[in-house]
């Protein structure tokens, strides 16, 4: 399953307070072919995979996104979002 960061886990939070999302509210990893992996605001759905911080279901993934990025960790740096492989997924 997808890791957050600290980091990455506070940005997603601060922007889904900023948009006073109600709690039903995450950011969805979209896979889409021209861009790879999409953020945007949805609503979780049957069969997705979710990742909780500070108590607060902040990103969700459909089964293909969630297969794709199975092995890899969202981070924060630079001002951008950013997919990088976990640590077990380097040792492999």
């Amino acid at each position: 399953m997808i890791e957050i960061t600290e980091t990455a886990g506070t940005q997603l939070k601060t922007a889904l307070d900023k948009k006073k999302a109600d709690p039903g509210v995450c950011i969805r990893v979209e896979v889409t072919l021209s861009q790879g992996g999409v953020l945007k605001f949805d609503k979780e759905r049957p069969g997705d995979k979710s990742v909780e911080f500070n108590n607060r279901k902040v990103l969700v993934l459909d089964e293909k996104a969630a297969a794709m990025y199975a092995d890899r960790r969202l981070d924060f740096a630079e001002g951008k979002f950013c997919f990088d492989k976990t640590d077990e997924a380097r040792r492999s």
